[in-house]
């Protein structure tokens, strides 16, 4: 004789409403042709560095269009530049600096400018500003790992051993990445309060 309390206790119960059962596995096989591509987050913030972080394998993008030459102020105790346009940068030479700015990202996909001095007007450069230049300019190709050696007085550049899959860059051009990095950090007037404060007219 059959145990019918058993057999409640074992058979799937039907949904009453006829709608799918949403624990078949025919009901759960993804659809051919589905992308899996990770989605990337909204890009809101652009860090801006003079050089990776020391653990942090890097690429910089290699096209043109996403490295520049700015003037930037470096305010002490603030972590971020601020962009100075050039009209006003003109006016305020001795507190600029003038950088390369190349456009970089991690291995977890953080996207970051990486601001590298440029040679004084006479040509003068150091060997801290020469190899950090050198460790972006094989980022293009490579991932690379950037490390102090105050012994050498300079940079050291490491090279992945291992095959690390290219990048998946952002959508944004350049001037997005700019207005996200410096959207609240543009100084484009004499009047700024930067300006003001550097100039003693702030406190």
């Amino acid at each position: 004789m059959v145990d019918e309390t058993h057999l409640k206790l074992v058979t799937p119960a039907v949904e009453s409403d006829g709608a799918p059962d949403p624990f078949d596995p025919a009901n759960l096989r993804m659809p051919a042709g589905y992308d899996n591509t990770p989605v990337r987050p909204l890009l809101l913030y652009v860090p801006v560095r003079r050089k990776p972080k020391p653990q942090h394998f890097v690429r910089v993008r290699p096209d043109p269009e996403y490295r520049t030459d700015i003037a930037v102020i470096e305010v002490e105790g603030e972590d971020e530049p601020y962009l100075v346009t050039p009209t006003i940068a003109v006016q305020v030479k001795d507190e600029c600096r003038f950088v390369s700015l190349f456009t970089g990202i991690t291995r977890d996909l953080i996207t970051f400018f990486w601001a590298i001095p440029l040679p004084a007007a006479d040509g003068k450069d150091n060997e801290w500003n020469r190899s950090n230049r050198e460790a972006a300019n094989i980022a293009m190709h490579s991932w690379v790992r950037v490390t102090t050696k105050r012994e050498l007085g300079a940079y050291v550049t490491n090279v992945a051993e291992c095959k690390i899959p290219d990048p998946i860059w952002p959508k944004e051009s350049l001037r997005d990445l700019l207005q996200i990095a410096f959207r609240e950090r543009l100084i484009d007037r004499l009047d700024h309060p930067v300006l003001q404060k550097l100039r003693g007219r702030q406190v």
